[in-house]
Parts: C-alpha cells; sequence; structure tokens
C-alpha cells in the first residue's frame, strides 16, 4: 500500500488527501493508487478538479459510516452521529465551493429555485415592489 503525504499542496495527490483528511499513514483509508486513479481521469487537474475528486472520496467514507452496522451499548445503540455529520458538514462545504467556482451554465426553462433563493439571501440586493407606474423601493419615485 503506497501512501505519500509531505504537506506538499502543488502535488495533486497530497492536495486531496489534505482535502479529505486522509494524512497519517498509520490510519490511512486510501492508497495513492486509488486517488491516482481519479485525478488521472482530468488531464491537467484544477483545483475545482481536484475538489470534485475529494468530493467523491468524503461522499465514500460518508456512505461507510452511514450503511456501517451500529452497536449496542449499555442499552442504547451507538450510530456515529458526530462523524457522520461532520462528514455531511465538509461535503456540503466542498460542493459549496465547486458551485460558486464553476462558470455559470446557460438555463433553458427559466429561472431555477436555488438562484431566486440565492437572490433573495444577498444583502446587496434591494426589494424593490412594481405596482403598475410606479415603484416603491429605497427611493420612492414617480413616473412623470
Amino acid at each position: 500500500m503506497a501512501f505519500t503525504y509531505n504537506g506538499n499542496l502543488s502535488n495533486s495527490l497530497e492536495f486531496v488527501r489534505f482535502l479529505i483528511g486522509d494524512k497519517d499513514e498509520e490510519v490511512a483509508l486510501f492508497t495513492d493508487e486509488e486517488l491516482g486513479y481519479f485525478i488521472n481521469q482530468y488531464a491537467e487537474p484544477t483545483e475545482n478538479d481536484l475538489k470534485k475528486v475529494a468530493l467523491k472520496f468524503l461522499k465514500l467514507m460518508l456512505n461507510e459510516i452511514l450503511r456501517g452496522p451500529s452497536r449496542e451499548r449499555s442499552g442504547g445503540y451507538e450510530v456515529y452521529a458526530a462523524s457522520a455529520e461532520s462528514l455531511k458538514l465538509a461535503v456540503n462545504q466542498l460542493e459549496k465551493e465547486i458551485r460558486s467556482s464553476s462558470l455559470a451554465t446557460p438555463s433553458f426553462g427559466g429561472v431555477y429555485k436555488a438562484e431566486v433563493k440565492r437572490n433573495r439571501e444577498n444583502d446587496a440586493y434591494t426589494d424593490s415592489k412594481f405596482y403598475d407606474t410606479r415603484i416603491f423601493g429605497d427611493d420612492v419615485w414617480e413616473r412623470p
């Protein structure tokens, strides 16, 4: 089992290891060959491509926890909730970073709900109300 991690984040393999937290050889979850296979799917991987690779491995780790057996412990069931929740947060954060750094894609069906939600949550936009020929907002004015 080959393992490489020296903290050199300019190396694609080590960058993916850094993102998924698989940095200790004694408890390594993945081999260099496993990580390298997915990294080599891209001719010249960008940082966004490497984040997509890391996302695959984080989802795999989460899937292992969720499919794994829970064990009974002093009358209660232990389901490894803390580990699963931290992985879910990492997956969500990485997905958000990938979405925010990707170019806009054309939409042929109108406006997506996610775009409307993002615009509503953005405080930089003013909420103007349009009625007939008047606009009501921060600056109230009427058409001449």
